[in-house]
Parts: C-alpha cells; structure tokens; sequence
C-alpha cells in the first residue's frame, strides 16, 4: 500500500497538469453522484429487504389505522369524574385543529355520526343471508308468526310516539319484523374492548374519565417532515389550552405518526 501511494505522489509531482485535471475530473465524478441522491423521509428503509418484511410493511402501509393520531383527554384529578368538561375540552380541541392545522390534517374522529349506523345497516341488510347461519333461521320464523309480529309492531308504534321515532322510522320502515337485528347482535361480538362506551355521540371509557379524539393526518406517517409540524402545530395548541381555561386537563397521544417523528 505504502508503494501504490509513494508512486502515485511520484507520478502527480512531476505532472501538475494532470494532477489539476485529474481533481477537477474527480470532482465532477463526484458532484454528479451526489445531485442523484434522493431522500426518502420513511424509516422502512433500514429494513432489510426479505420476502417476509416485504409482506409485513405492505399489510402496515395499508392499514388505514397505522397513520392514524390517537388523542387521549381525562382530568389531571384522577378521582375526579367531569364528562361535560371532557367534552367542552374536546369540542374546542377539535375546532381548533379544523381551524388551525387543516392543511396537514386530513380528517378527525371525534363524535360518531348517525350516518353511521345507517350505513352499516343498510349493508347488513343488502347482504342478510351473509351473516346468518342454519339457527338463525329457526328464530325467523318466530319473529314472522303473526303473534310476535303483533309485539312488534305494538313496541314500534311506542317508539315513533316518542322522540327516538324520528331516527327510527326510517329503519323500521324497512325492517318492520327486526330480523336485521340478528346479525347485528353478531357484530357486537366483534367489538375488542368493553371498556368503551358512547357518551353524546362521543367515544369515552366505561369509567367517563377519558375521551378519545383520532385524527387522521393528511400525509403518510412516514412523511416525517410535514408530520413534524403537524405534531409541533398539536402541541402548541395543547400548550395554548392548557394555559387557559382548561388548565385541568391533562392530554397525551399516540400513533404510528409520533413514532415516526
């Protein structure tokens, strides 16, 4: 090694020219190496490239809950049980964020919409058959005899007699006999954690002492460099609302997006 170097120093000192012409080649050599370089804000690429991995991070990529911000809020007394003031924080938490960070957020999940349920309804009854098995159909033909039917109908006419029956008319209508019920008793059972319950349309522990905002960014959790004023904007305006009239609030989040930044 010591006799390449030596010979080269040898070659190059009696050749100025050359030696000029030979750094500014390799400059240029080196300039255009650097102009293709391309930077990728997404941390997937220090895995290793294995057919397992591979399957791995394209089921995460398109998991529409990988991007997703959970946002937590309760009360800093953790004794203390005030939904009506989880609520107000949240109200104006989200107003905020609709107001100040649209460009970076896509959407937030705050209240559960009664679209919802409708939507999920009328999917459940376009493909009935899909969701029932062989005993179901034993309990069908209990609810058309005509005296269930006459129940039935008796309960309903209660229900558009009271406040509930402007929501419910529509799903009546449809379903007089309330055999979509049977499957949707079933979908219940995909639910994970009974800790949760709806509070004013509002996702909140069984305990009414936290409630939980998703917010949905607008760019990919492996774009760290707009996430990162997403989170920046996020915390400015806990920062701003704790120092207000909401000082009794304690909120933390978490997600693929807080990892990744």
């Amino acid at each position: 090694m010591e006799k390449i170097l030596v010979g080269i120093y040898n070659f190059f000192v009696k050749r100025r020219p050359a030696l000029i012409l030979a750094f500014i080649l390799s400059m240029a050599v080196f300039i255009s190496l650097a102009l293709r370089l391309r930077l990728e804000e997404d941390l997937s690429g220090i895995l290793p490239r294995e057919k397992k991995v591979d399957k791995f991070y394209q089921v995460f990529q398109n998991s529409r809950f990988a991007d997703k911000l959970v946002i937590v809020v309760s009360l800093r007394d953790s004794i203390a049980v005030e939904p009506d003031s989880l609520l107000a924080f949240g109200d104006t938490l989200v107003t905020e964020i609709n107001r100040k960070l649209e460009p970076l957020v896509a959407r937030v999940d705050y209240k559960v919409q009664d679209s919802g349920f409708s939507n999920i309804l009328s999917a459940v009854e376009e493909h009935l058959p899909v969701f029932l098995g062989p005993s179901d159909y034993h309990t069908i033909d209990s609810l058309i005899e005509p005296r269930t039917i006459r129940q039935t109908l008796v309960q309903h006419i209660r229900t558009l007699g009271s406040p509930a029956g402007m929501v419910a008319k529509p799903i009546i209508s449809r379903d007089p006999a309330d055999i979509s019920f049977i499957a949707l008793k079933k979908l219940r059972l995909l639910q994970y954690d009974e800790n949760y319950q709806l509070f004013d349309d509002a996702i909140m522990t069984r305990d009414n002492k936290h409630v939980l905002i998703f917010l949905t960014p607008a760019y990919p959790a492996s774009n760290t460099g707009r996430n990162s004023a997403l989170l920046e904007g996020l915390d400015s305006l806990l920062t701003k609302l704790s120092h207000s009239a909401f000082s009794n609030m304690d909120v933390y989040y978490f997600g693929g997006l807080a990892v990744s930044v």
